[in-house]
């Protein structure tokens, strides 16, 4: 049972690793114990000498897409950080086949149903565009080059002008369907809309999921 303050998000089910209706609530300890914990943010830092594969970027971008839609602005998650609060358990480095673990972090509280802000999908659509890419948001060109100008502004409107530009390159990186989940979480996502999650599943969840489907197809050994 759930209590204040636990640290709660949702995992797959390893036997069911695309269906988003086989993930479950997990407490954070529980997950974890005795396995190597990690932020993505981390795992997106350039110091980093393996970078990851696509098919990791577009398995994690639908997992944590999966939790978003059922978690967010609920009492178990109102505030999304962004990659920090990704935690991953890092896979087994001596097998291939072994997948990034994605946990969003966030703590149940009876009170925090109401604090959810629609800032939280620009930051959704920024954690997916550094997937997409494999990159740090904070290492893009325009966030570096412009840093003194963007810091006159509110930050959730700096980062979504960086991200719009950034935006402008995912169709010719991974096509269509991703660029069309960042574009609805980047422009048109609003917690105003008692349809969101209808739209979201929509419009966010289901390109994700011919995203990682086509990747996945591609990436297949040819008999």
């Amino acid at each position: 049972m759930l209590k204040t303050g636990d640290r709660v998000g949702l995992l797959r089910d390893d036997n069911s690793p695309y269906d988003s209706s086989q993930m479950a609530v997990h407490v954070l300890d529980n997950v974890f114990k005795g396995k190597s914990i990690n932020t993505l943010a981390k795992r997106l830092c350039p110091q980093r000498t393996s970078q990851l594969l696509r098919f990791q970027g577009m398995m994690l971008a639908h997992c944590i897409a999966s939790a978003w839609l059922q978690l967010y602005a609920t009492p178990w998650w109102s505030n999304f950080t962004g990659s920090d609060g990704v935690h991953l358990a890092e896979p087994d480095l001596g097998d291939p086949t072994s997948k990034h673990q994605a946990y969003l972090d966030a703590s149940f509280s009876l009170t925090q149903g109401g604090e959810a802000q629609d800032s939280g999908f620009i930051t959704l659509g920024i954690v997916l565009l550094e997937l997409c890419f494999g990159q740090s948001f904070a290492e893009h060109p325009k966030w570096k080059s412009d840093a003194a100008v963007l810091n006159v502004i509110p930050v959730d409107i700096a980062q979504k002008t960086v991200a719009a530009e950034w935006l402008k390159d995912v169709q010719w990186h991974v096509g269509l369907d991703y660029a069309q989940a960042v574009s609805w979480c980047l422009n048109f996502a609003t917690l105003r809309n008692p349809e969101w999650r209808v739209e979201f599943a929509r419009n966010v969840l289901e390109p994700l999921q011919r995203c990682y489907d086509e990747c996945m197809r591609a990436a297949a050994p040819r008999s």
